[in-house]
């Protein structure tokens, strides 16, 4: 059995720009795990333990469903927290995509999956980076203060073109990543001719 979910790719540039921000956070000195920017990813959905015999299944529901997504640009929304910013256990920054076609992706790459058995999400895709894990609530006040400074910093835009198959093997040093598979965005050489 593997333990995987389905992400999408983030460019190097957005890694560091979430590291610089947990950075400053980390300087608070709250009880919080935080996420290795390198392994930062956005996840679309958790599949959970899958047994080996599944992959293929699993495969073709996501070249169905993502196979003919093209390049979705994201911005970076805001700082906060679940289950709120007030007793976050996750501490997070938010992506937003106006045009809607990440959740849009999303929503029907659930349902492929559910159709395989694996149970739709009950609560609405909130897109965002996992910065850490909130362990206990010491200096937590110092770190809401530095999340609401830090909220209005501005990070760019960027545009995701992959999305993963992954395996998440649970390590002494945190989870390690592997890439299994890939469906890759399509490409529009001139938006003009559709």
């Amino acid at each position: 059995m593997d333990r995987l979910f389905v992400s999408m790719d983030l460019p190097q540039a957005i890694k560091e720009a979430a590291g610089i921000v947990q950075k400053r956070l980390r300087e608070t000195g709250a009880d919080v795990s935080w996420t290795r920017p390198e392994g930062m990813h956005l996840t679309l959905k958790f599949l959970g333990d899958v047994e080996k015999k599944r992959l293929q299944d699993i495969q073709a529901a996501l070249t169905e469903t993502g196979g003919s997504f093209h390049p979705i640009t994201i911005a970076r929304e805001g700082l906060g927290g679940f289950p709120t910013l007030d007793k976050p256990r996750e501490i997070w920054l938010g992506l937003k995509e106006p045009s809607g076609e990440l959740i849009g992706l999303q929503k029907r790459m659930d349902r492929a999956l559910a159709l395989l058995g694996f149970p739709q999400e009950s609560r609405d895709f909130h897109p965002h980076l996992t910065l850490g894990r909130v362990r206990s609530h010491r200096d937590g006040g110092a770190l809401l203060q530095a999340l609401k400074v830090l909220d209005p910093v501005r990070l760019g835009e960027w545009r995701l073109g992959e999305i993963n198959l992954m395996q998440s093997a649970l390590r002494p040093g945190g989870s390690v990543y592997t890439k299994l598979w890939t469906v890759k965005a399509v490409k529009i050489d001139n938006p003009n001719k559709m």
